[in-house]
């Protein structure tokens, strides 16, 4: 039976635990369930922060299940919900934080804004002072993300040198102004899978008619093995630079600008918007949850979320330090050694931990981030809108090999399943939609990506041929429609290194379409192993693409067989090393229509008992 191994896979790692449980269940007397019920308005133990704390302090959750229901309305966060070992269920018992029956319940990082006025030198333009927060990367205006403001696509005219330092680029007068506050703008520049925010620090005249634009640390971005204008190539065009945040751009309705100096952000409403009674809300937190275990050897365990909206939190960091995308959530500022870029949910030495039927949209960063030191987490029927990262990120680069003495805990049995995703990399476009760096035993299951602006799903991290702890990974039944929209050298499933284990990659019974929404370059390909990718088998999935099909980028040992394509049975190819080894079926490649494909294309995506409450379908 086909995904028989994925099923004793399950089987395997989960049964033991839900026969023990049930067991252990028919041995003793059920207990009493103990429910909180809270408000927004709620006070003490009617609220969630109440709530959180009383559980924690009477240690209700050793003795019984705990179901925190929350009801309709908008929870404000000044500070992250922390949950250590203290927080979860203990023993056999759980702790649910879900909505209450027909409520839908929003967990914000966001200030509500008020007092707009009409700006006093724009009468099209309407401000607001806000206090309290230096810097922000987003607005929601009536639950719409807003546009920060922006300029059309200019080029520059080269790369200015001051003693043999690259110090900034060269601009014609002709395409961009002189801006009062050069200190608040960004340029946002794309190329290939890389997309990088350079942060002004002035606007100087050189002639009349040129402006030299110095931008902050950028010798550093010469200094890596991408240099920061094109990757790969020692110099690059200089075009499509695109600034932002900045109040002589603010020219269109749904725009925006925030002066750091005044306090004061701006607006551009539309003529149906009515500033007096629009909801406006401003991110003014990073992190919304943050699971974490107050040391290595333990973690919080048996801890749910169900039916809750998470929203409006807020990453202002590329705002300090600029952004240099590295690949997928691997980062630096400008100076700054590599990172990953955080999560709004962030799990941190955490067991038996699920996400069930949430909404996450409207976030300054990714949606969650299993980092390290996780076991069974489980991410399942959940919709994702509306992020600018991310939706779900899996482990990190330290977890090649584990070094205990440095904190780290391996990432091992992540599901994530019948999820829809729509909408991700709003704000940084190399974002893939699922991605997973070092972990083990990894399925991703019956998913739906709808319109991602890089690559769909990405596992892997290194470019190595040596064994990690990246072994079993499932990549199988996702339904991935429309990749490479902004950035490219993606795949709607992308891999990177060696696989361990058993199974090792498996990508089987996927639908990609991308001739619904056409990739934005016909370079590589659908499915694409990069480099080192080894122990990676591909078989029964469907591809429709007008590109390859399979593309293998100094692949190693790849086995492709039963494929259904459309365009070519031998559409497919890419480069070679003298360790590639990739085996093709070619006698079990068929074009499209066939009737055989009909069984996969109806068990891809998600499953219909499995659907999240809420589905998008590009209407945001």
């Amino acid at each position: 039976m086909i995904f028989k191994r994925l099923f004793l896979f399950e089987k395997f790692f989960c049964g033991r635990f839900f026969i023990f449980a049930l067991l252990f269940c028919m041995a003793i007397q059920s207990f009493a369930q103990v429910a909180y019920n809270v408000s927004p308005v709620g006070a003490g133990v009617a609220s969630l922060v109440g709530a959180k704390e009383d559980i924690r302090n009477t240690k209700v959750n050793r003795s019984s299940d705990v179901v925190v229901y929350l009801s309709d309305g908008i929870y404000f966060l000044a500070e992250p919900l922390v949950f250590d070992e203290e927080d979860g269920g203990q023993a056999q018992y759980s702790v649910t934080y879900k909505s209450a029956p027909g409520a839908n319940p929003v967990i914000s990082g966001g200030r509500l804004i008020n007092g707009w006025e009409v700006d006093p030198d724009n009468a099209k333009l309407y401000r607001a002072k806000i206090d309290g927060i230096n810097s922000f990367r987003n607005l929601y205006i009536n639950g719409r993300r807003a546009k920060r403001a922006r300029g059309s696509a200019v080029s520059g005219v080269k790369i200015h040198e001051e003693d043999g330092v690259k110090v900034g680029i060269v601009f014609d007068k002709k395409v961009i102004e002189n801006y009062n506050n050069p200190e608040d703008v960004e340029i946002n520049y794309t190329r290939a899978w890389r997309d990088h925010y350079f942060l002004v620090e002035s606007i100087e005249v050189l002639s009349n008619y040129y402006f030299l634009v110095r931008i902050k640390n950028f010798k550093y971005l010469y200094q890596k093995g991408y240099t920061a204008i094109a990757p790969g190539q020692p110099a690059g065009p200089l075009s499509d630079f695109y600034f932002e945040n900045a109040l002589e751009l603010l020219d269109q309705p749904g725009e925006w600008y925030y002066d750091q100096v005044s306090k004061y952000v701006y607006y551009y409403p539309f003529a149906t918007e009515d500033m007096n009674t629009a909801e406006v809300i401003v991110p003014s937190i990073e992190q919304l949850v943050q699971i974490k275990s107050s040391s290595l050897f333990k973690k919080v365990e048996n801890l749910n979320f169900e039916g809750i909206e998470f929203s409006h939190n807020d990453w202002s960091w590329p705002s300090l330090n600029g952004f240099y995308s590295v690949q997928a959530s691997a980062v630096s500022g400008f100076g700054v050694p590599e990172f990953k870029l955080p999560g709004c949910i962030h799990l941190d030495g955490a067991k038996n931990i699920r996400f069930n039927n949430n909404i996450f949209r409207r976030m300054g960063s990714s949606a969650i981030n299993i980092y390290n030191n996780t076991d069974s987490i489980f991410v399942e029927s959940n919709s994702f809108m509306d992020i600018s990262s991310t939706a779900i990120s899996v482990a990190w680069k330290i977890h090649a090999i584990i070094d205990l003495s440095q904190e780290e805990g391996i990432v091992d049995h992540t599901f994530i399943r019948n999820n829809y995703i729509e909408g991700i990399g709003a704000e940084f476009k190399g974002s893939p939609g699922i991605e997973s760096f070092y972990a083990s035993n990894v399925v991703i299951d019956h998913n739906e990506l709808y319109n991602m602006p890089y690559s769909g799903i990405a596992v892997g991290w290194g470019w190595s041929p040596a064994l990690t702890t990246t072994k079993n990974v499932y990549i199988t039944r996702n339904r991935i429609t429309g990749v490479i929209q902004k950035a490219n050298d993606g795949g709607a499933i992308y891999s990177l290194s060696n696989f361990g284990g058993k199974d090792g990659l498996l990508i089987e019974g996927n639908v990609i379409d991308e001739l619904i929404l056409p990739s934005s370059t016909s370079n590589e390909g659908s499915i694409y192993t990069d480099e080192q990718s080894d122990n990676v088998t591909i078989k029964n999935n469907i591809v429709k693409s007008t590109r390859k099909w399979v593309y293998y980028n100094m692949a190693r040992g790849v086995t492709v067989d039963s494929m259904y394509v459309t365009k070519s049975v031998t559409n497919y190819g890419g480069n070679v090393s003298n360790s590639t080894d990739v085996k093709m079926a070619n006698d079990h490649i068929w074009l499209l229509p066939n009737v055989n494909s009909q069984d996969i294309e109806d068990n891809a995506g998600i499953e219909i008992d499995k659907k999240p409450d809420v589905l998008y379908f590009s209407k945001f």
